[in-house]
């Protein structure tokens, strides 16, 4: 299973694969190593080729690892593949952020986690 996840007021979208029936565990589990709330915007039947072809067709957009920067043709192209496997449409709010507003809130978030760790 393909999941999209992001958080709910918009930001990075992380693509990724799980072999899980439910991809809400996959989330529990991304949820606990993040700082901020995230919400699952949507699932897709696939597999880890299929997965690999969604981080290929947007690669210019690939921000690290299987973040993604949001935007209007992954939106696009993410409800035409929910409808042609007849699934339901977008559940979460899929924001795209302006490129600087984005910017400026994955630094502020990386600051933020650097302030609070401490290295010995």
């Amino acid at each position: 299973m393909i999941y999209f996840i992001q958080c709910p007021d918009g930001g990075p979208v992380k693509i990724g694969y799980t072999s899980h029936l439910d991809a809400r565990e996959r989330l529990a589990a991304i949820q606990a190593c993040s700082p901020l709330k995230l919400v699952l915007i949507a699932t897709l039947e696939g597999d880890t080729r299929a997965e690999s072809r969604w981080h290929r067709q947007f690669a210019e957009h690939r921000l690290h690892g299987e973040w993604f920067q949001p935007s209007a043709r992954l939106a696009e192209a993410l409800s035409a593949e929910l409808a042609r496997q007849e699934l339901p449409p977008l559940s979460g709010p899929f924001l795209p952020l302006a490129r600087d507003e984005h910017q400026a809130a994955v630094r502020e978030i990386v600051a933020s986690a650097f302030a609070t760790h401490t290295v010995l």
